[in-house]
């Protein structure tokens, strides 16, 4: 009975190897897995557009709603930063493709660089909100 019971691990440890080994195999062959977007997971928490540029407050407290729920979904730097941009309507979206056309460097926009310069052009100086 004893020997019966290691043969089944054997044979248990033998199909686990073979196992890794296709996977192993089918990663050489195939590469890693393809990377999930968290957009559907993004747009499923209903973040607000932001459109008008002529309401400080609104173009603030848009931005604020969106990285809250950029937040929460844990995005990368780069995925805030495309993820907001496709929240961008109207004036705002058009101030979007403005600033990367006019962009002297061709590095990614980080999302420092995006909160900064969205808060410079829609949110005036001295506007506490």
């Amino acid at each position: 009975m004893m020997q019966q019971m290691q043969q089944q691990q054997q044979q248990h440890q033998q199909v686990l190897q073979q196992l890794l080994n296709q996977n192993q195999n089918n990663q050489q062959q195939h590469g890693p897995p393809p990377v999930q977007s968290k957009l559907p997971d993004f747009l499923r928490v209903r973040p607000p557009t932001v459109s008008s540029t002529t309401n400080p407050t609104e173009a603030s407290d848009g931005l604020h709603a969106i990285e809250k729920k950029l937040n929460l979904l844990q995005c990368t730097d780069q995925e805030k930063v495309s993820f907001a941009a496709h929240q961008l309507m109207g004036p705002a979206s058009a101030w979007w493709d403005n600033f990367l056309v006019t962009r002297t460097t061709t590095t990614e926009v980080t999302w420092a660089e995006f909160c900064l310069n969205f808060r410079k052009a829609h949110i005036p100086d001295g506007i506490v909100t």
